[in-house]
């Protein structure tokens, strides 16, 4: 599942083949054993990515943005480069 709410939906089908969501409350209806953090848009930084993770999860900031506390309640495993 990939969530980007700044991408164009059909030009990232097209390009890469692949579907994205532009709903947050479409993949809050899942949990993810892990999270890949790969932009820095400004609603990724106002939301508590632990609410989309199972317990003990990881979250990958390839950016290296995410403060070490943003992931909120959740045991998580948090790694950037």
């Amino acid at each position: 599942m990939f969530f980007d709410p700044q991408a164009d939906k059909e030009e990232v089908m097209h390009e890469y083949g692949l579907h994205i969501s532009k709903d947050l409350a479409e993949l809050k209806e899942q949990r993810f054993e892990a999270v890949i953090h790969a932009v820095a848009h400004k609603e990724f930084m106002q939301t508590d990515l632990s609410s989309l993770m199972i317990r003990d999860g990881v979250l990958y900031d390839v950016k290296s943005v995410l403060p070490k506390k943003h992931c909120g309640r959740k045991t998580i495993n948090q790694t950037s480069l």
